[in-house]
């Protein structure tokens, strides 16, 4: 079971999740170091940050996502930019807030979890 760990996390797949994933999170990513920690070729890791770009690009059509991925010079690594949009416009979210806030029908400590 260990071995098909260990082989998962290098596989493209895995790579390129992982590398959405802190993209999300707003971290950046140096090819090279990202070369070393999964040990395949600078140009494997491209492909990936190219594979992201690509679905970030048909996401943009017909959405409101503006996320791309560029590379920071100053940082030499690439880095998310942009927002994806939310599900709800703000005036919706409030509405719902004051809903819920005036229905009672929570605890304070089950909307202190949900307003988190």
């Amino acid at each position: 079971m260990e071995d098909s760990r260990i082989d998962n996390r290098k596989s493209k797949n895995y790579r390129t999740i992982n590398m959405y994933v802190r993209f999300c999170e707003g971290k950046t990513i140096n090819k090279t170091e990202e070369a070393q920690r999964f040990g395949v070729d600078e140009r494997s890791i491209q492909r990936d940050i190219d594979d992201i770009r690509a679905f970030l690009d048909e996401r943009r059509i017909g959405s409101k996502d503006t996320r791309a991925i560029e590379y920071d010079r100053t940082k030499k690594s690439f880095i998310m930019t942009g927002a994806e949009p939310t599900m709800m416009t703000n005036s919706e979210i409030l509405a719902v807030s004051k809903i819920l806030l005036e229905s009672r029908a929570f605890t304070k400590r089950e909307l202190k979890e949900i307003f988190r």
